[in-house]
């Protein structure tokens, strides 16, 4: 009996703090929102930039920059750290109907959903020293927390509750999109010891290395297997 009103203590408990960081987040909301940074620059001269991150916000200002100045963009540049899956779907949408291109220049990194845009805007190109990186990625908070140092916090706490729990939606995505790119790059990232669709620092593959992986003859893939997120923010 005892240990029976132990766990169930221990497991109210567990309940409590669980309802207390969900009522911490969505104050979070309403702290966060209002101080918000401004909105990206995102067109620069003829050039037409996917968003850093990705999200709602973001996809409907690349939307209505997209039809108010359709006449003066000819490139699209794809080079950001992901985001929203759907956000992202958006945009390569209204890429894909502008009949443009989007491509990852020489030193630029299309990360994670910024991968997505590529893949679903039908075509694309990567440079030979141009990166995009695959990876498991991570589940977020429904909010944007990045101004609010607790609110992050309460953030990373509340996804060591909510991510045993949640589907492996964008791991699946992602194979998904690198399956589309080549049914080669799935089997490269399968020969690792460590698949990097199953880790958050994931692979940055460039686009000389994919077209060796396309056509056979990269190296084998635990050799770029450094290659991960933190090694794409370092000096090449």
């Amino acid at each position: 009996m005892r240990v029976i009103i132990k766990v169930f203590k221990y497991t109210t408990s567990l309940a409590a703090i669980f309802i207390l960081l969900l009522a911490a987040l969505s104050v979070c909301k309403y702290i966060v929102a209002p101080t918000m940074p401004p909105s990206e620059s995102l067109l620069s001269g003829d050039t037409l930039r996917v968003p850093k991150t990705i999200n709602e916000r973001s996809a409907q200002e690349f939307l209505k920059i997209l039809r108010e100045h359709s006449d003066e963009i000819k490139k699209i540049e794809a080079k950001g750290l992901g985001g929203d899956e759907d956000a992202a779907k958006t945009i390569a949408i209204a890429i894909r109907s502008s009949g443009l291109k989007p491509v990852v220049s020489d030193g630029a990194a299309c990360v994670s959903a910024c991968v997505g845009v590529l893949v679903e805007s039908g075509s694309w190109e990567v440079s030979d020293r141009g990166f995009i990186l695959f990876h498991e990625g991570a589940t977020r908070a429904p909010t944007d927390a990045s101004g609010c140092p607790a609110c992050r916090a309460v953030a990373t706490l509340t996804d060591a509750f909510v991510t045993p729990l949640t589907p492996e939606t964008t791991r699946s995505k992602m194979q998904v999109w690198a399956n589309v790119i080549s049914p080669s790059l799935n089997d490269f990232f399968n020969s690792c010891t460590i698949n990097p669709l199953s880790t958050y620092q994931g692979m940055a593959i460039s686009g000389a290395q994919l077209k060796a992986i396309v056509a056979g003859t990269a190296p084998a893939c635990d050799r770029i297997s450094n290659q991960t997120f933190d090694w794409l923010q370092q000096p090449h």
